[in-house]
This record gives structure tokens, C-alpha cells and sequence, in this order.
């Protein structure tokens, strides 16, 4: 239970240094190295799946960059401190978990899934730990990306991966087309239709 009442200290810790990567982010960009990543001394700033042009993490984004420095600069103000927030984060014995709100996927892209849920993880040792996400359209087109605890959803593709600390709330995220069909897409709405 200790971890869900420390939560608010760990995301004040990883907001302010979510702040000094991106300030930092035009001198990290500097030392990335010729394989796509950051030295091992500057590893709070790395993306610890992916190498900084983005290439391994996310489709969309490398398809759309080229690796130099402009690139890197994009990618650290994408994913600030990543590597802070995962050395934050958790590993769980046999994680249990309970899901509430918008049954199936959320998202933005490539394909916009409003929606929200909760997620509430319990261990065999006892840890605890909460998300909250949610999208939801704003405006310009453009929607609410909210999610806020812990990464939780990366247990469902590994249960022993270590969970990094998440706390973003984006208005203005990009976001794609609606499904040409809800039952294609696999889409839901939080209101039953």
C-alpha cells in the first residue's frame, strides 16, 4: 500500500527531472552515440527500449524522422527521462489485475479509440500499484492523452517487466481517424454505444 500513498513524491521527483530533459535536450542530443544511444552516464535520459531516433519504440515516429540531431532533440522531448522514470518504477511477483471503464483498446494512432480505464495491480507480495488513462476528444481536431501512476498496460505483453512511473496530460495530442466500423475496429464508447 506504501507505493500507492509514495506515488505523488516519486511523480513530483520524476516531473522535475521530466523538466530538465527537456530543457537538456538539445546538449543530451549531442551525445548520442552512432549506434542511436545515449552513454551509459547519461542513461536517465534514455528510452530504455528504443534508441533515440525512435526507430524501436514507435513505427509512426520513425517513419516520419530521419536520425540527426533535430531528431533526438523530438524524441527526448517525446519521452523525457524515460530511463529516471523506469529506474522509478516497479517490478511485481505474479501481478493480479482489475480493470474499470472502456472495454477493449484506447488510443490515438493510427486509429483514434476514445475512452478511459483504471487499473489496479496487486501482487503475491502484496504491492500495489494504480493507472488511470484516458483520450478524449479536445480541440483543433486534436485529443486529451492522459495517463497517470504506473505503466501498467506493459504487464499484459510481460508480467515480470519492470513498470516505469507515468504522469502525462496532453490536451492537444495528436490524434488519427475515427474506425470505419466499431465492430471492425474493436471499437467501444464509454457511454454503451
Amino acid at each position: 500500500m506504501w507505493l500507492v500513498v509514495l506515488w505523488p513524491l516519486l511523480a513530483l521527483l520524476d516531473l522535475g527531472f521530466t523538466v530538465l530533459a527537456m530543457l537538456l535536450a538539445p546538449l543530451i542530443a549531442l551525445f548520442v552515440r552512432s549506434d542511436g544511444y545515449l552513454p551509459r552516464w547519461l542513461w536517465w535520459f534514455q528510452t530504455p527500449d528504443s534508441r533515440m531516433d525512435g526507430c524501436n519504440g514507435d513505427a509512426n515516429f520513425c517513419a516520419t524522422h530521419r536520425p540527426c540531431w533535430w531528431t533526438y532533440v523530438l524524441w527526448q522531448w517525446r519521452n523525457p527521462c524515460a530511463g529516471f522514470s523506469h529506474w522509478l518504477g516497479l517490478v511485481f511477483d505474479r501481478p493480479m489485475i482489475r480493470q474499470w471503464g472502456t472495454a477493449g483498446e484506447i488510443g490515438r494512432l493510427p486509429v483514434f479509440r476514445p475512452g478511459w480505464h483504471f487499473r489496479w495491480v496487486v501482487d503475491v507480495r502484496g504491492r500495489r500499484a494504480f493507472e488511470f488513462a484516458a483520450t478524449w476528444p479536445s480541440l483543433f481536431g486534436r485529443c486529451w492523452n492522459i495517463r497517470i501512476g504506473y505503466k501498467l498496460g506493459n504487464l499484459y505483453r510481460d508480467p515480470t517487466e519492470r513498470i516505469p512511473i507515468v504522469h502525462r496530460c496532453n490536451p492537444l495530442s495528436k490524434r488519427g481517424p475515427l474506425p470505419d466500423s466499431p465492430a471492425k475496429a474493436g471499437f467501444f464508447t464509454p457511454w454503451g454505444g
